[in-house]
């Protein structure tokens, strides 16, 4: 990486990370959350009808993730059946 006041790759870890270190962890977090959410609708056979409401549980130092995804799907529903 380049800064200001540092030869090209030469940039110390700890100004790396103080300048973009939070953009950073929002973006692998982001990315984590929209593969996993894909993968459990999947893995579950859940077809959302809108956007899901995300709570981001617990994001650790070590790397691990935790949210709650609430989705609306659609009633189920038979013919003949009286809605109820």
């Amino acid at each position: 990486m380049t800064l200001p006041g540092f030869r090209k790759g030469k940039a110390p870890l700890s100004v790396i990370q103080r300048l973009h270190g939070g953009r950073v962890r929002n973006d692998a977090v982001s990315r984590v959350v929209e593969k996993t959410y894909v993968e459990a609708l999947r893995a579950e056979g859940i077809v959302p009808v809108a956007d899901p409401d995300l709570n981001l549980d617990k994001v650790a130092d070590d790397g691990g993730i935790s949210y709650t995804a609430v989705v609306e799907v659609r009633p189920k529903w038979s013919p003949g059946a009286t809605p109820g």
